[in-house]
């Protein structure tokens, strides 16, 4: 049994690239260096229409590097993952039609909307050159 455990430990530790590391909006510029990394990003819930969308459980956004709730080209973002729901580190489903106003993040610490800055922790997978941040655990900041 020991064993077994010892060798869980290792393929999660293995697979989600270690501890969370802080990266800036200058560092998901080049995201193939943080292909299969944990890190951890500030900024603010946000949408892309039509871009945004719930699939097989699955809830994504944008987060923004500043909480204006659509993303634009004048501005920093990267697409965010988490289950849709109402319990922490998930967002609830939106509605069809939507907007930057139907997103709700639930957070360790409450619930986040476009105008609340968040922490985001999660891994990140590249594709396409763009960055994904599959969030582990989501935090609303004072």
């Amino acid at each position: 049994m020991g064993k077994f455990w010892l060798l869980f430990v290792l393929l999660a530790v293995g697979c989600g690239g270690g501890p969370p590391r802080s990266v800036t909006w200058a560092d998901l510029e080049k995201p193939d260096a943080l292909n299969k990394k944990n890190v951890s990003i500030e900024g603010y819930p946000g949408v892309l229409i039509p871009a945004t969308n719930t699939h097989k459980g699955e809830m994504s956004f944008f987060l923004l590097d500043s909480g204006v709730g659509l993303t634009s080209s004048a501005q920093h973002s990267v697409a965010v993952e988490l289950p849709a729901g109402e319990r922490p580190n998930q967002a609830s489903p939106l509605p069809d039609p939507y907007t930057e106003k139907d997103l709700k993040v639930h957070c360790v610490s409450g619930t986040a909307t476009y105008r609340d800055k968040i922490r985001v922790e999660g891994w990140v997978e590249v594709l396409y050159g763009a960055a994904t941040i599959h969030a582990r655990k989501i935090e609303k900041l004072p």
